[in-house]
């Protein structure tokens, strides 16, 4: 059996909350959408992979990110290569968070990519993060990352719209 890790990176673009996708391009599953992830080389190690995620996908340092563990996904059948536990994270980036080093990201609508054929079966993933970070932004500061810097209360308003799907 193996484990990987897959992060959730959520974002608020085009007013719309959105989630850092990548294609596959070998196989399995080649062509299909995926999340960020890694496999577990080191079991001492598992914390630090969302941070070096963000590190090396977005060139942001871990340390200005907030994750957030959701828990294990161990889907029967979810990677043809065998069985692979999940560990499934997330947080939050910029408007402005972009790629570097020539990864190509696309920044998905949460509600095309809840319903999409994932790679990996990775749209209960997506699902549970997105219904967790409106949980959090209910008591937590959260939302104020999904902000332009600086913003007004109307954009901060305009978040909590955004990741609740209603109009306040």
């Amino acid at each position: 059996m193996s484990i990987s890790v897959d992060l959730v990176a959520l974002s608020v673009r085009d007013d719309q909350l959105c989630i850092a996708a990548v294609r596959r391009t070998a196989a399995p599953l080649k062509g299909r959408l995926q999340l960020l992830g890694a496999p577990v080389e080191s079991p001492d190690k598992v914390t630090a992979i969302p941070g070096k995620l963000v590190e090396e996908i977005f060139g942001l340092q871990p340390s200005a990110c907030v994750f957030r563990q959701l828990g294990a996904y161990d889907a029967a059948r979810r990677d043809p290569r065998g069985p692979v536990v999940s560990l499934g994270w997330w947080t939050v980036l910029d408007a402005d968070a972009e790629a570097v080093n020539g990864v190509e990201v696309r920044w998905v609508p949460v509600p095309e990519l809840a319903s999409a054929r994932l790679a990996f079966e990775q749209a209960r993933l997506v699902r549970d993060a997105a219904a967790d970070l409106g949980e959090r932004v209910q008591f937590t500061n959260i939302a104020v990352r999904l902000c332009a810097t600086p913003f007004s209360m109307a954009e901060l308003r305009r978040v909590y719209e955004i990741v609740w799907g209603v109009e306040l």
